[in-house]
């Protein structure tokens, strides 16, 4: 079990960096005009902007997060497979299993194998072999020659809990159809405008609104002096930004939520 884990772990990194290496290798684009493709609803250039937030000398995971969990949210399969990882391993961000397994089953929905391996090995780990054998089977009516159809399982256990399984097939199928039926969010809608006002606090804000509060990517400007770039959501900081001090100095770059910074999880050297 261990060994086998050793390897999905092994193949997990090989899939960012095969990934990262295809997005490099398709020319040199700026960082700016990436970040409007993403921010004007374009998936690929949001993973390519996560996977260059990964593979910068330190990798900058709450970056990471913010561009996979935009794609996520607009249905793309395996942007869930890698955001579920990122929870149940603690990258950047509070270990939560919980929230690990709801993207995968999400992910499963939208029909990442990734995401349904992932849940059959967790589970398997965790001795609930109702549920492992569960979405090990929902997995190979899928793909029946996946490499988890070599592997060897304990033949009485299943037999035992053979009606338990079936049971629990059924259960999944009926969340992966409720979570198919969810309308994928997407933040771009036709409401959406591009705009420079000044809010009530006083502060200029210039980028996305919508029902003339800043929604989306913006910069907003204090009369103090602050200035703020990222994620806005009814008119407050929410998602990934940078603030910067009235001297231009980079005081805080992490997540934020209702317009309050989230502890910053260190850079590992």
């Amino acid at each position: 079990m261990i060994k086998y884990r050793i390897s999905i772990i092994f193949v997990f990194f090989l899939c960012l960096y095969f990934t990262v290496g295809i997005c490099l290798a398709t020319g040199p684009e700026t960082i700016s005009k990436l970040e409007n493709k993403a921010l004007s609803g374009d998936v690929n250039a949001q993973i390519r902007l996560g996977f260059r937030a990964l593979n910068s000398e330190y990798p900058e995971h709450s970056n990471a997060i913010f561009w996979f969990q935009m794609a996520a949210d607009r249905g793309h399969p395996d942007s869930c497979f890698w955001l579920g990882n990122f929870h149940k391993r603690g990258w950047g961000i509070t270990p939560d299993e919980t929230k690990a397994i709801r993207i995968w089953k999400r992910g499963a929905a939208y029909g990442s194998i990734k995401c349904m391996e992932e849940l059959s090995l967790y589970h398997l780990e965790n001795q609930d072999h109702i549920k492992a054998f569960a979405w090990l089977d929902s997995l190979l009516e899928i793909q029946p020659n996946h490499d988890l159809s070599n592997r060897k399982y304990n033949d009485e256990i299943r037999e035992n809990l053979k009606l338990k399984i079936e049971t629990e097939k059924n259960r999944i199928s009926h969340i992966l159809k409720i979570e198919k039926e969810i309308p994928i969010l997407d933040p771009f809608s036709k409401q959406t405008k591009f705009a420079k006002i000044v809010l009530p606090t006083g502060a200029e804000y210039d980028g996305q609104l919508i029902n003339e509060k800043p929604n989306g990517f913006g910069y907003k400007a204090t009369e103090e002096g602050e200035k703020y770039l990222g994620d806005f959501k009814n008119g407050l900081a929410n998602g990934f930004g940078r603030l910067y001090n009235r001297e231009g100095i980079l005081s805080f770059e992490g997540l934020w939520n209702e317009g309050v910074p989230l502890k910053k999880a260190p850079r590992n050297k």
